[in-house]
């Protein structure tokens, strides 16, 4: 049964945007819920997302609401593929909500636990495979810029196992910014208030003497000391105890040996040195450091311990998203009405959720339409006979009405037989063929008088009556 603060923050949870459907709950921390969403787009897209939501508790203290909004902005300006990236920050009258990408596969934290349970410890190159990828992560957190330029100072502070992500492709990931120290940060760490876990934090962190980049550099080489061990460095019933332990730094020697090399020792404590100056001088320089040390493990080398592992883990959580997804209602999300598709590539039906014919799909069947009028039209004006009078002029002369009557021609081998012309007048030049135009072309005739074609027609030597011209 579903507690009333939990359904509470379901609700608002699903409430926070029409862009993401809400699952179903992940996992659940001092802070916040993660929950598995959806994020819909037009046409039926659709991707998983994991979208972390304050708890609605702590969601009315403002010292909380800053230190949420602060991860939102500290994440915004790290794009790294080692950490993982923020997709966007929605806000509703209930809170707010981090919206991430949905990375399957297990923390480093449940890994070493499943390796003490089997009684077993890493592969020193996968350990050293997931340092230098969370030192890669980490180098891009402490070098962000804001707009205007100027670095953002970003320090992790929480640097632990708990928050280093390892994903089904074999990358290890930095996550959970929520009490990162940024420049210009909304929320501030009161005087004797320690953000962080005690048992990862440098000495100058719980000295609140000034932390940097150096600091985060420590706590990796904690985690570091425990990957390669198998057990914790500080561990003790109470936190005055283990505040006694850290304050000591009593820290066991690491024990070379034929598959932990003493370069790679040599990188994880200095990085433990309890001054920050005796410290690699960036997380960068660590990096390089310990690849100059050992030969690191490939992606799927690194994916087949973690299965090896955590297989069970893998598949339990596979379930439960695919339980998840398929639980939920389906998406019924209307497309953009701007369409990527050209007229010539337009789709036959129209997209899932879109009423009747798109504009743009009328405006292109209205087009070829016209098209194919224009080329129909052009078809029929070839096929006609070729005139140089169009039908709409009128003729030049008034013709007889009453159809001509009956010319016997005389046959004759050749046309020059019928008489065009007076006996004595020059021949007349060919007629040379005019494309139609728009006026109506005019006849030339010879000049007549009305007496003249009174009667139309001569009579030559053989009795056969030959039309005038000039009368016709």
């Amino acid at each position: 049964m579903v507690s009333r603060a939990r359904a509470s923050d379901v609700m608002t949870a699903a409430a926070a945007s029409d862009r993401y459907q809400v699952l179903g709950e992940l996992a659940s921390g001092g802070m916040a819920r993660v929950y598995l969403g959806r994020q819909r787009g037009p046409a039926g897209w659709q991707r998983l997302v994991a979208i972390k939501r304050m708890h609605s508790h702590d969601a009315e203290d403002p010292r909380f609401a800053a230190m949420f909004l602060d991860e939102a902005r500290v994440l915004a300006r790290v794009q790294h593929p080692n950490v993982v990236p923020i997709i966007d920050f929605i806000a509703d009258d209930d809170g707010a909500a981090i919206v991430m990408d949905f990375v399957p596969g297990v923390t480093l934290s449940r890994l070493l636990s499943r390796a003490r349970a089997a009684a077993t410890s890493l592969p020193v190159p996968v350990v050293s495979r997931v340092l230098v990828d969370c030192l890669e992560g980490l180098h891009a957190a402490h070098t962000a810029r804001g707009e205007d330029g100027q670095s953002l100072g970003i320090v992790h502070r929480d640097v632990s196992p708990q928050n280093i992500l390892i994903g089904e492709d074999g990358v290890a990931r930095v996550l959970d910014f929520g009490i990162a120290h940024m420049a210009g940060r909304m929320g501030r760490t009161g005087h004797g208030e320690l953000k962080g876990k005690l048992s990862y934090m440098s000495p100058e962190q719980i000295q609140q003497i000034g932390i940097d980049a150096r600091s985060d550099v420590h706590a990796l080489a904690i985690v570091a000391w425990e990957c390669l061990t198998g057990r914790r460095l500080f561990e003790a019933d109470d936190e005055a105890a283990l505040y006694a332990q850290v304050k000591a730094r009593a820290i066991a020697p690491l024990i070379p040996s034929a598959t932990l090399p003493q370069a790679l020792i040599d990188v994880i404590d200095a990085a433990l040195a309890p001054t920050a100056a005796d410290r690699p001088a960036s997380a960068r320089h660590m990096a390089e450091a310990i690849e100059g040390a050992v030969m690191l493990a490939s992606r799927r080398e690194v994916d087949a311990a973690m299965r090896a592992l955590c297989g069970q883990d893998i598949d339990a959580q596979s379930r439960r998203v695919a339980s998840l997804t398929s639980a939920a209602a389906p998406i019924n999300a209307a497309p953009d009405r701007v369409s990527f598709f050209t007229n010539a590539e337009q789709p036959t039906a129209p997209l899932p959720g879109a009423q009747g014919t798109p504009p743009r799909r009328r405006a292109s069947v209205a087009w070829l339409a016209a098209a194919l009028l224009v080329i129909g039209g052009g078809t029929l004006m070839i096929a006609r006979p070729w005139s140089t009078t169009p039908r709409s002029a009128a003729p030049p002369h008034k013709v007889p009405q009453t159809p001509p009557p009956q010319v016997k021609m005389k046959p004759e081998p050749a046309p020059s037989s019928v008489i065009l012309e007076p006996p004595h007048a020059p021949a007349a030049p060919a007629p040379v063929p005019r494309k139609p135009t728009t006026k109506a072309a005019k006849r030339v005739v010879a000049p007549a008088h009305i007496d003249e074609c009174e009667n139309p027609f001569t009579v030559d030597k053989d009795g056969i009556r030959v039309p005038k011209p000039q009368c016709f």
